[in-house]
């Protein structure tokens, strides 16, 4: 049990750590860009026109339909149980290859 903990804190520990000491920019990695930059280039412009009321008014514009299924089966359950269930049985789990003996238990070569 002492182990698990032990792994558990050590790996909660390298996942907090901070990991940008051994950050590279990608310009770092493969050198200068091969394409040159362009000057006096300007912005570019993005000209989206809304659509029009009375379109809208009429239902011209089709939308995706609703997802009826969410409002039909409670899908916000299924964390609640599926979580916890899984964290038990991989309590059970391990809980029961530390009381079987080594000798017992199937090892990959």
């Amino acid at each position: 049990m002492k182990r698990l903990i032990l792994a558990v804190l050590t790996g909660a520990a390298l996942a907090a750590s901070p990991t940008n000491a051994f950050a590279q920019s990608a310009k770092e990695v493969r050198g200068a860009s091969p394409l040159n930059a362009i000057e006096n280039e300007p912005a570019l412009k993005l000209i989206v026109d809304p659509p029009l009321p009375d379109q809208l008014a009429r239902g011209l514009f089709a939308f995706d339909a609703p997802n009826l299924l969410v409002t039909a089966y409670p899908l916000v359950m299924v964390p609640t149980f599926a979580v916890p269930l899984a964290l038990i049985l991989h309590g059970l789990v391990l809980w029961r290859l530390r009381e079987t003996p080594a000798a017992g238990r199937l090892v990959a070569a």
